[in-house]
């Protein structure tokens, strides 16, 4: 039993511990992204409803994708139709499955150091372990891989598959390499280019007698199949499917590249260097060192993302340039190049002890990260929501996406915004994507995705009364009071319109199917939005004899009434502020334009 035990410590710390870890954060993640935060519809709500039961064909919820019926028609994806078969079986929902999935994406990224530490190093006490396991944890946190997580993509996986292709090619082991050349190509066609471009220096090292376990033609073989695997991608979305074009309105522009001028190449390098430290961070490490070991070949993964580089920096959509998402993934290649170089292929009396290759690989790779957080702040949430799963009602959004989807047409004319879109997509139809359209019946919204600008939206169509899924964000607003049997099953608060930016629970104040409640002498406030400049009206709609004191800017309502006239100049932070003079249930709160106001006219 020790000796078994001895013999698969290796893999269980410095493989397992890892690619569990991180495996686990991505998780968390996607669970707060759909449960406690506000989803994406592009790109996250899009690809859990094609990657859980869309069948082979990976057909794409129609309210997010209206330029394909088949993911095919983008992406050559055979790995995410067996990952759609199998959710038919897997008892979870889509939003879970999804997270399962993500977890699967990152999995293979804490294999990688394992992967090449494993061949170089004989030892396997825990001293020995700790710096390949310092190695895998900064490579699979490193700064590109949290950018990554923060904006779910399949294609995170490629990075990782093809550091486990260029592991197995300088170590021999010929099954590995051809199982992770099809992987990576399976996730996406292009894959195999990335994989000869990751190959193609071993040729060059080769060529000058560096001594290595593939021979010239093993390396020229490999390198040929994973193009053509590629070729064979490209020519089997041509044949079965009609791909759409994504590279002229992406890439190129139309006409081809003629957006690209000294002014926009100006602006891009001076945003590079503001934004991607993730990226240029481990470079400038990478540099310091091939300088010191007198080594130009430490830099030969960088000089192999030139072509990526240049591909995505005269990109026309600016996101590609700024290298976001899954973008940045191919310098994660260009990162694992060093331990690769320096640990197996250096020249032995010049290669690096397998302990000092491990601990400035972690250097390098924690560069990334440190990068990350001076560039992208914002980073930050990314890595809290990977280690804690932040406060949710998991029950109460999907009963709220459910009552949305099994009474659709009791709430007649209902537009949705992008968040509710990745919670409802599979009833949901493009056209009821808001947009700002005239004369909704009602809304369903999340206040975390809308935000403030959709309150003057809500009292312009007198979409006046709320529904809110308690302990979440989501909210639906309509004219007339909904019936309470639509959310059986869902705890609700009814809440005026206007309240609906407002945090309600404080002392004295409360909120229940009845209305928002506030006790006497205590108040509430909060904003009003962006409203255009004009005269309005604000009145309440109170239970019983209750009375309230409105205070709008400098403007009071009188006499305690429950309505208040105020006039605005279009400026920006306008809040108000409701007294109980006696205790008072709110039911309603209408803000009306004046039809005599010549500003409206």
């Amino acid at each position: 039993m020790k000796r078994w035990l001895s013999d698969r410590l290796p893999f269980l710390i410095v493989g397992v511990i890892p690619a569990l870890l991180l495996s686990l954060g991505v998780a968390r993640f996607i669970t707060n992204h759909f449960f406690a935060r506000a989803p994406f519809l592009l790109d996250s709500g899009l690809l859990s409803g094609v990657v859980y039961r869309s069948g082979l064909g990976l057909a794409p919820p129609p309210i997010a994708c209206d330029y394909a019926t088949s993911f095919y028609q983008v992406y050559f994806s055979p790995i995410i139709s067996a990952l759609s078969m199998l959710s038919y079986v897997v008892p979870v929902r889509r939003f879970e499955w999804f997270a399962v999935v993500q977890a699967l994406v990152y999995l293979p990224i804490g294999f990688v150091v394992y992967a090449l530490s494993s061949q170089i190093s004989a030892r396997r006490s825990l001293r020995d372990l700790a710096l390949p396991l310092a190695a895998a944890l900064a490579f699979s946190f490193s700064g590109i891989v949290i950018v990554m997580v923060s904006y779910p993509h399949y294609e995170a996986a490629t990075p990782a598959l093809i550091c486990l292709v260029l592991a197995a090619v300088v170590t021999g082991r010929t099954r590995l390499t051809w199982i992770m050349i099809a992987l990576a190509v399976s996730v996406r066609q292009d894959c195999g280019l990335h994989v000869a471009l990751a190959l193609a220096p071993l040729v060059y090292l080769k060529w000058r007698g560096t001594e290595m376990l593939p021979s010239q033609r093993r390396l020229l073989v490999t390198i040929a199949v994973a193009v053509g695997a590629s070729l064979a991608g490209f020519a089997c979305q041509r044949l079965l499917w009609s791909p759409v074009d994504r590279l002229t309105p992406v890439y190129f522009g139309s006409p081809h590249y003629a957006h690209l001028s000294w002014a926009l190449i100006s602006e891009r390098v001076r945003d590079f260097g503001t934004d991607c430290q993730l990226i240029y961070y481990p470079f400038l490490a990478t540099v310091l060192i091939a300088i010191v070991r007198r080594d130009a070949r430490y830099l030969f993964g960088w000089a192999m993302t030139i072509p990526w580089f240049l591909f995505n920096f005269t990109a026309f959509d600016g996101a590609k340039a700024a290298f976001s998402a899954y973008t940045a993934g191919p310098f994660l290649v260009a990162m694992f190049w060093f331990y690769v170089y320096g640990a197996r292929l250096a020249q032995p009396a010049r290669r690096l002890s397998p302990g000092v290759a491990a601990a400035l690989f972690a250097v390098i790779c924690v560069s990334s990260t440190l990068g990350a957080y001076r560039g992208r702040p914002a980073i930050t949430r990314t890595v809290w929501d990977m280690a804690l799963l932040q406060p949710m009602d998991r029950e109460s959004v999907h009963g709220f996406a459910d009552t949305l989807l099994a009474h659709h047409a009791d709430f007649g004319r209902v537009f949705v915004d992008d968040a509710v879109a990745a919670l409802v997509q599979e009833g949901f139809g493009l056209a009821e994507l808001w947009h700002g359209q005239d004369r909704p019946d009602a809304l369903a919204f999340h206040t975390r995705s809308s935000g403030l600008s959709l309150l003057p939206a809500l009292a312009a169509n007198q979409l006046d009364t709320c529904v809110h899924a308690t302990r979440t964000n989501l909210f639906v607003c309509s004219r007339a009071p909904l019936p309470a049997a639509l959310f059986a099953g869902v705890e609700i608060q009814r809440v005026p319109a206007m309240f609906a930016f407002t945090r309600i629970a404080r002392p004295g104040v409360f909120a229940d199917d009845r209305g928002v409640q506030i006790l006497t002498g205590f108040s509430l406030e909060g904003p009003l939005g962006e409203l255009p400049r004009g005269h309005y009206t604000w009145t309440l709609q109170l239970e019983g004899t209750a009375r309230a004191q409105i205070e709008i800017g400098a403007v009071v309502s009188s006499a305690g009434e429950p309505a208040i006239s105020f006039e605005t100049t279009g400026e920006v932070g306008i809040r108000y502020r409701v007294t109980a003079t006696s205790p008072l249930v709110i039911t309603g709160a209408a803000l009306r334009r004046l039809a005599t106001d010549p500003v409206a006219r």
